[in-house]
């Protein structure tokens, strides 16, 4: 489980802190060894579903607060609330992933480049396909403070961006299971880094080269932030009443 909660804190501390979204690109590795070191589909489940639990938790730690302050909730509707309507789910998604991830788990490059980042690309779409789930911590978000990477969403989308984040921690994943063998070993693991650096490195360098024509125009941005709390936008009095 440590490997599990290691794993959970390296993806949260990718998004809120832009000179941390590296973290993305190893922060699945202590995940994906511990899943692949489970006794059982059943183990699995339970490391994948610790590792929802933990993210969501540090995601979604303000939804209590909010839900009592600006709500105005009792504080065991908000216990209740979070845990079942938003953890739960979370823990949910993931745990399915984890079985799913010892149960095709096999040695070698197409698992850890190909399954295994597909697989994950599944579960963070289950996300925005449930209705029940707020579709946060989709890996391809910490890619946004690197723009070359964040560029190529133009051709893949945010999924493409994911599944690139994901094969890039597939792969170091491979490369430490084959650190622990020979020379032989040695020399696929060092394979399995480089890969991991071209997988990277190609659609960065794609995306810093070109740049769509509508890309290359500057163009006026302003952001209005409303000055209303939680309880006045739920109220009943729509947008006119309250800008008066």
């Amino acid at each position: 489980m440590l490997y599990t909660a290691v794993s959970a804190l390296c993806v949260m501390l990718a998004f809120p802190r832009a000179g941390l979204w590296p973290l993305a690109l190893v922060g699945l590795v202590p995940l994906f060894l511990s899943l692949k070191d489970a006794a059982g589909l059943g183990r699995a489940f339970l490391r994948g579903f610790v590792f929802g639990l933990l993210l969501v938790a540090g995601m979604g730690w303000w939804l209590f607060p909010a839900i009592v302050g600006q709500y105005e909730k009792p504080w065991w509707a908000a216990a209740v609330f979070v845990p079942l309507l938003v953890g739960l789910p979370f823990g949910l998604v993931y745990g399915l992933f984890g079985a799913a991830f010892r149960a095709l788990y096999r040695p070698g490059l197409f698992f850890a480049a190909l399954a295994a980042p597909s697989l994950w690309v599944l579960a963070e779409y289950a996300k925005e396909a449930w209705g029940l789930l707020v579709p946060w911590a989709v890996l391809g978000y910490a890619a946004a403070p690197f723009a070359p990477l964040l560029s190529t969403a133009g051709w893949w989308g945010l999924y493409g961006i994911t599944f690139v984040l994901a094969a890039v921690n597939g792969l170091l994943f491979h490369a430490c299971l084959q650190a622990r063998g020979g020379d032989k070993a040695a020399r696929r693991a060092a394979l399995s880094t480089a890969l991991a650096f071209l997988a990277v490195a190609l659609p960065a360098a794609g995306g810093a080269l070109w740049r769509p024509p509508e890309a290359q125009k500057d163009l006026p941005v302003a952001v209005v932030q409303g000055n209303f709390s939680q309880k006045e936008r739920w109220s009943g009095m729509g947008v006119t009443n309250r800008v008066r």
